[in-house]
């Protein structure tokens, strides 16, 4: 800290704390030693649908009518975590009633002088669809292109037939300009 700089008191520190936590834009609880929600912040009540008012000095288990009381998620906070200490990254998938299936990277962190449990959750599911996604896109576009190169081969070994070599060019690549027409064409039709 600065010198000269003063560490807020009492209510200013609360009011500081609750200010910070809700300008994360990562959706962030704020646990008593009792998992209860002792804050939840707007990214959270955002990202999963839930009222801050009713979230706030419940079980975290209990969030959602329930919804939030994950097998994994129990075992690791049941586990607990020591003084100071943290978990992070922590894969977790739950199909949620209310918004569907999300898929989240947990990091939590102990800070026993507060008595309290830091849990931010990042929301992946959208990055973890894209991922997949270009994945297949990359899948076929290995495909068209080695079927284009097989292609190639076929004009090539057609193109032949004993010419001269200048009579082999000019088929050649007649035909490899029709294969580029018919593939604008098709792409021009969306591919069908």
């Amino acid at each position: 800290m600065a010198e000269g700089a003063t560490w807020p008191d009492g209510n200013e520190a609360r009011i500081l704390s609750e200010s910070i936590v809700d300008t994360v834009r990562q959706p962030l609880l704020i646990l008593g030693e009792d998992l209860r929600v002792q804050s939840a912040n707007r990214a959270f009540c955002d990202a999963f649908q839930l009222d801050r008012v009713q979230a706030e000095g419940r079980l975290v288990y209990d969030l959602g009518d329930g919804q939030w009381d994950i097998p994994e998620l129990r075992r690791l906070l049941s586990q607990g975590l020591p003084a100071d200490a943290l978990f992070e990254n922590f894969g977790l998938e739950h199909d949620f009633p209310s918004i569907g299936l999300r898929v989240m990277v947990l990091n939590a962190r102990r800070v026993d002088h507060l008595h309290r449990i830091l849990l931010a959750i990042e929301d992946v599911t959208e990055r973890r669809r894209a991922e997949s996604e270009r994945e297949m896109l990359v899948g076929e576009l290995n495909h068209r292109v080695k079927n284009l190169f097989a292609i190639v081969r076929a004009l090539a070994t057609q193109a032949n037939g004993g010419r001269s070599a200048g009579h082999y060019r000019q088929v050649f690549l007649g035909r490899v300009d029709a294969l580029a027409r018919t593939h604008d064409l098709l792409f021009a039709s969306e591919w069908h």
